[in-house]
């Protein structure tokens, strides 16, 4: 696969949400096996007023360079940018090489008018290693009037890949800034857990075209579950 950093392409709109604008993003997870419905869900996206969208993984079974060639046919239909976070089945085989070929460093941050969003790998057993200097610095450098917005694969309280004390180093750094939101997916139901006051939801796969909306304004955040076109509030912040 030829060299395409599609995620250094991603750009996220200015907003002024004094002046009334609202920052709103699309969120989808674990489309590997479900490419009808991620067409779909992608044309639900398109048509929800979404600026810009966020995939938290495992768009790929095995790794391969044809599933990576087929995905990114796929999201050529969606109509705003979008950032492709690595999900544990993405890393499999040569996976891990050819995600960086395909969509650049594993470990990202923006800043927004909105606040930070961090894109982290925290798929420790393909990866063996998780980068937790990475986020730590992260969120030390956060802005601390504005959210933070954490996108990763896997479940952070998963006993099969993390143990007690990764569970114990996770939230403490978490807990540097008082405006986190965890958004991941990889189990493939929609949920929310709340662990040390800090909000943890997880999207479904897009079977069903299932997805996620997040709106953020100036007064609060809203987090909403969504079905094809239909989008159920979940959360406000």
């Amino acid at each position: 696969m030829t060299s395409t950093l599609w995620n250094q392409k991603f750009s996220v709109p200015t907003y002024n949400l004094v002046g009334g604008d609202i920052a709103r993003f699309a969120v989808l997870a674990d489309s590997h096996q479900n490419y009808a419905d991620l067409k779909s869900t992608l044309r639900h996206i398109n048509n929800s007023g979404a600026q810009f969208a966020i995939h938290t993984g495992d768009f790929t079974n095995f790794g391969s360079g044809d599933e990576y060639e087929l995905f990114m046919e796929y999201i050529k239909d969606l109509k705003i940018p979008l950032y492709v976070v690595p999900g544990n089945h993405d890393l499999t085989t040569h996976g891990r090489k050819i995600y960086q070929t395909a969509f650049g460093p594993e470990n990202r941050s923006i800043i927004t008018d909105f606040g930070k969003l961090i894109f982290w790998n925290n798929n420790r057993l393909e990866t063996k290693i998780v980068d937790y200097s990475f986020l730590s610095s992260e969120m030390t450098s956060a802005d601390n009037t504005k959210p933070v917005f954490l996108f990763h694969h896997q479940d952070p309280f998963n006993n099969l890949p993390f143990t007690p004390a990764d569970n114990a180093l996770y939230t403490s750094i978490l807990q540097i800034h008082p405006q986190v939101i965890v958004i991941h997916g990889h189990l493939h139901r929609f949920s929310k857990q709340t662990v040390s006051g800090i909000p943890i939801f997880q999207i479904s796969r897009t079977e069903g075209d299932n997805w996620g909306l997040v709106e953020v304004d100036n007064s609060n955040i809203r987090i909403y579950y969504c079905r094809e076109k239909n989008c159920s509030l979940e959360s406000t912040l």
